[in-house]
């Protein structure tokens, strides 16, 4: 490397970035342990739903028989409650109003009547002759008000004629609705029990689910905790990369030395990415290096080949993920093999992909 002013050493952020790892482990972790609450919770709330609906479901089943039983119940009692109507608008016809009125005024006659029979054998048992003047007078007065007591009787007799009538139509038709009634009584009760299980079943199930998504803004920490040491790694590595740049602008001549190199090998990219090389010689393509090791030229290769042709979000990946990934690879050699058996598929030689 050539001669020229040292760069400034790059801060190092290592420590923020294990806080953040520290804190992100705690987040995930706490939210693990909501999980598994909300997991148990769901469990003992279906316990007590179960419970709720072994009551709920038989209850609506019995009220639903009861309104069926009711219902045909008051199917076969509609003929007769018809019957009844009938015979309730007969009762209070203009011909039973008139029977009844007639009945009542011989019945006031025949009280009368008796009433005079015996009182003329008073008389007589008196020695008393009921033919004399004063006596008929007594008699045609007493008439008299056997006609004013039976017109007043007729009329009596045909309003409680028209009142019986009434009062039998109103006690027919109460009874079918009570009936009824009491069928539509039954049906309610049973949509009520079942709507009650309903009810009962949501709201554990909306319980449970409550209380797992409580852990879902914990996750979301914890992502958000991963995301902030990946970005104060990629800052690490941008200060890293800006004191490289530093010191190969103060001196380096080992990108132009690999430059001309690769210039040879691969026939005119040279000295156009001899620079771009040499800033990742200290410092860059981590993951490449750790798989292939410093001393062996194919992890230049690959650098090249995810430069100039891999995919632009595998760049940004790379770019922004490669450093701690290769941290997390160092010791896991299966891991590593696995990846160089990839990365000599990619790796161009004499300007072709193999």
């Amino acid at each position: 490397m050539g001669k020229g002013s040292s760069a400034p050493k790059a801060p190092s952020l290592g420590k923020w970035v294990d806080d953040s790892d520290v804190l992100t482990e705690e987040i995930i972790g706490w939210a693990q342990e909501m999980r598994t609450f909300g997991a148990q919770e769901q469990t003992r709330i279906q316990s007590v739903t179960d419970q709720v609906m072994d009551v709920q479901l038989p209850a609506m089943n019995m009220f639903m028989d009861w309104a069926k039983k009711d219902r045909q119940l008051y199917e076969e009692f509609t003929p007769v409650m018809e019957g009844l109507a009938q015979a309730a608008l007969t009762y209070a016809s203009p011909e039973e109003e008139q029977r009844q009125r007639s009945k009542a005024i011989q019945d006031t006659s025949a009280a009368y009547e008796a009433q005079r029979q015996s009182t003329l054998r008073n008389l007589e048992s008196y020695g008393i002759d009921p033919s004399q003047a004063r006596y008929q007078s007594l008699d045609r007065q007493a008439a008299s008000e056997q006609a004013l007591s039976s017109a007043l009787a007729a009329n009596q007799a045909g309003e409680r004629t028209q009142m019986y009538g009434h009062q039998l139509g109103q006690a027919v038709s109460g009874l079918g609705q009570g009936i009824n009634q009491q069928a539509g009584a039954g049906l309610q009760a049973s949509s009520a029990a079942g709507t009650a299980a309903l009810n009962s079943q949501m709201g554990g199930s909306a319980g449970a689910y409550s209380m797992n998504t409580a852990a879902l803004p914990m996750y979301g920490m914890g992502f958000q905790g991963i995301r902030q040491g990946a970005d104060l790694t990629s800052s690490e590595f941008s200060n890293k990369a800006e004191s490289t740049r530093l010191s190969q602008s103060a001196g380096s001549g080992l990108g132009a030395a690999i430059g001309t190199g690769v210039g040879a090998m691969f026939g005119g990219v040279g000295a156009g990415v001899g620079g771009a090389i040499g800033g990742m010689i200290d410092d860059g393509c981590w993951v490449a290096r750790e798989v292939y090791g410093n001393d062996n030229p194919k992890w230049l290769y690959f650098y090249l080949w995810k430069e100039f042709a891999a995919p632009n979000w595998f760049k940004w990946v790379y770019d922004k993920f490669g450093e701690r990934f290769a941290r997390f690879i160092k010791s896991r050699v299966k891991i590593k093999n696995i990846i160089r058996t990839w990365m000599d598929t990619k790796i161009l030689i004499n300007g072709e992909t193999r």
